[in-house]
């Protein structure tokens, strides 16, 4: 709790785990065929360590960096709220 996650990345993907690329003219058609078990979000922890271990088995990559992944189903059951923003340098 009280941690600000960054969301790194995501890839969505059909029902078959085909990779689809959402848009905004297609939208509802598109979230109709997008499976919450096959898509994927990249997460980092602003802590840089203690991603999930869900399995017991340490960090899923190996390396314990704070970046880990969740299905889309996952994520929109372990967080509450979205805030966006864009950083720029």
């Amino acid at each position: 709790s009280d941690h600000a996650y960054s969301v790194m990345g995501a890839i969505f993907r059909d029902f078959s785990g085909v990779e689809i690329h959402p848009d905004i003219t297609t939208l509802d058609a598109d979230l109709k065929n997008t499976s919450f078990i096959e898509s994927t979000v990249q997460i980092r922890n602003p802590h840089h360590t203690n991603e999930p271990d869900l399995e017991g088995n340490g960090s899923s990559d190996g390396v314990d960096d704070g970046v880990f992944e969740f299905t889309l189903d996952q994520f929109f059951r372990n967080f509450t709220a979205i805030d966006f923003a864009e950083i720029t340098k």
